[in-house]
C-alpha cells in the first residue's frame, strides 16, 4: 500500500511540475509575441522590411541566415535584454566577438543573449 501512495504521491508532483513547466514556458512565448507587438508599433516598417526578406529567402531556399547579418528574432531579443542600449549589446557583441573569433554573427548574438539571460538568473 506504501508503494502504492509514494506512486502515487511522484506521479502528482510529476504532473504539477511538468504543468509548471509549460505555464513558464507559455508566459515566456507570451512576452515575446508582446515585444515582437510593441516593437511593430515603434518601427512597423523595419519589421516588415524583415518579414519580407524572411519570406523572400524561405521562398528562395536559402533559409540560412546571412553570416554579417543577425536574424531578426535575435535583434528583438536582444534589445529587449539591454532595455534598448543598443551601444551596450554593440559592446558586448564585440567584446565576445574578440574573445571567439570566427564564429557566425547569429551565434555572437546567441552567445550575448544567453549570458545576459544567466546573469540575471543569477
Amino acid at each position: 500500500m506504501e508503494e502504492l501512495n509514494d506512486f502515487a504521491k511522484r506521479a502528482f508532483y510529476l504532473a504539477v511540475g511538468a504543468a509548471s513547466q509549460i505555464a513558464e514556458e507559455v508566459e515566456k512565448n507570451l512576452n515575446e509575441l508582446g515585444s515582437q507587438a510593441q516593437e511593430f508599433f515603434q518601427d512597423p516598417q523595419r519589421v516588415l522590411d524583415d518579414l519580407i526578406e524572411r519570406g523572400e529567402a524561405e521562398v528562395n531556399g536559402a533559409n540560412i541566415p546571412r553570416r554579417d547579418e543577425p536574424s531578426a528574432r535575435l535583434k528583438r531579443q536582444l534589445y529587449n535584454l539591454v532595455l534598448g542600449d543598443m551601444e551596450l549589446a554593440d559592446r558586448l557583441l564585440a567584446s565576445v566577438r574578440e574573445r571567439y573569433p570566427n564564429q557566425s554573427e547569429d551565434w555572437y548574438w546567441e552567445k550575448v543573449i544567453r549570458d545576459l539571460e544567466r546573469d540575471r538568473r543569477n
